[in-house]
């Protein structure tokens, strides 16, 4: 019998997959014990568009949110949106933002894949007659922003946050060029646009500040790593719906005074403590430092959340839709979105993880949208109600005991990382004595 040896790359792959896979297992549970012993099959799910299988706290999500919006139906988001291209000012097309291509092919079909979630928020926001303040975090050059601003003139208008001076001057001029009065573009940070003051010592959470510029929907493309959940603690702390497409998730794990709280929510709470697979002792160390940094070993989320970033296809695997890695990445994807959702619902709204579509325009293809409950309507809230388990509405009483934990880990990780720095510099004073 001919024996087929496997390259190096594959051994990491499927010892790392092993590990992974049964990371995200112990996060589905917490996610199950926290909501309840609900089966798949009791829960009311739309009929399937998605290629990709969801566990069923995040079909619930999905059919709770299609309850807002009206529709009962399948709500799984396609590219085939209302956008007639041959009608959009040039500029306002991708290579109006200097991409060629086949990135200004992807680029479209993202556009289009969030368009639609985009412009019936906007419609829901504006069913009162109030003009509806988007702004785009990270927005580039504008390529999401300006076709929202140009789609709904009369009910929006929209900021374009970006940092690179460079892309304000190019969305600046796409927007003078397509004439649109009802753009503003802002060289700045999201926090500092929201006058956004993080917690202090005690890790309290965020607070705006008096500069804080109100606004009604966030959106972001590729909104990387830790921005996402910037973006979300400003719309939390405005009222203000969200559609993001999340990225770098890697970053969100970071085991420092920086996010020493992630996992976020009340549902993921025992996951602090818990223990890593009994796989992770057989990992042979070349894979154990992939997955941790430093010499603390990883929490299961931490683990989930880096994985969700390893979507390369190997092998000789053409596509990385069809790589088994991208296959976990996208089940690591979801379930660090289910729980930014799931905070979200702590602090009173409703939101599910989507995808865009088709898969293949990005590996980073999950989209995360939200609505505060008080936004909806009294007839469209009993709907949802109905659709969704009584645990996730009952999670917005929680989300004090949810901030005092967050400030609580904080302060612990304070105390470890300054007991780790009086310790380092003790011995270096101790060495510059002997010397």
């Amino acid at each position: 019998m001919e024996v087929v040896k496997k390259n190096k790359a594959a051994q990491i792959s499927e010892s790392r997959t092993v590990i992974v896979n049964g990371c995200c297992s112990l996060v589905e549970d917490a996610f199950s014990d926290h909501f309840g012993p609900l089966a798949l099959d009791s829960v009311p799910l739309p009929s399937r568009c998605d290629d990709v299988p969801q566990p069923w706290f995040l079909a619930t999500m999905e059919e709770s949110y299609a309850a807002y919006l009206g529709n009962n139906s399948c709500s799984s988001i396609t590219y085939d949106t209302e956008i007639d291209w041959d009608k959009v000012p040039p500029t306002l097309h991708p290579e109006g933002g200097e991409l060629a291509g086949y990135r200004s092919t992807n680029k479209r079909q993202q556009i289009d894949a969030m368009m639609g979630e985009i412009l019936s928020t906007v419609d829901t926001l504006s069913s009162d007659g109030n003009t509806v303040h988007v702004v785009d975090i990270g927005a580039g050059s504008g390529h999401v922003g300006l076709l929202v601003a140009w789609m709904r003139p009369d009910t929006c208008r929209v900021t374009l946050l970006e940092r690179k001076e460079y892309c304000c001057r190019r969305a600046e001029a796409r927007s003078r060029e397509a004439e649109l009065s009802n753009v503003e573009v802002a060289n700045t940070t999201l926090h500092a646009f929201c006058d956004y003051k993080e917690g202090g010592d005690e890790g309290g959470g965020g607070t705006l500040g008096p500069n804080a510029i109100q606004f009604d929907l966030a959106i972001s493309l590729h909104s990387c790593g830790v921005l996402t959940d910037g973006a979300l603690e400003v719309c939390a702390q405005q009222r203000a719906a969200f559609c993001l497409c999340p990225c770098c998730y890697g970053q969100t794990s970071a085991n420092d005074v920086l996010r020493p709280h992630m996992p976020r929510s009340l549902a993921l709470n025992s996951l602090h403590c818990a223990p890593l697979p009994k796989e992770w002792g057989a990992l042979k160390l070349r894979v154990k430092n992939k997955l941790s940094k430093g010499k603390f070993a990883p929490k299961p989320f931490h683990v989930v959340a880096r994985s969700a970033d390893c979507t390369s296809p190997v092998d000789g695997e053409k596509s990385f839709v069809e790589s088994r890695n991208f296959a976990v990445a996208k089940r690591c994807m979801q379930l660090v979105d289910a729980d930014r959702i799931c905070w979200m619902a702590e602090h009173g709204y409703i939101g599910k993880v989507g995808s865009l579509k088709p898969l293949d325009v990005t590996p980073k293809n999950d989209l995360i949208f939200g609505i505060p409950l008080e936004r909806i309507s009294t007839r469209k809230k009993t709907a949802v109600a109905t659709m969704l388990p009584v645990e996730l509405i009952a999670l917005a009483a929680s989300a004090e005991e949810n901030r005092n934990a967050e400030a609580g880990e904080k302060k612990e990780e304070r105390e470890r990382i300054r007991e780790g720095q009086q310790k380092w510099s003790q011995q270096f004073q101790a060495c510059i004595k002997t010397s």
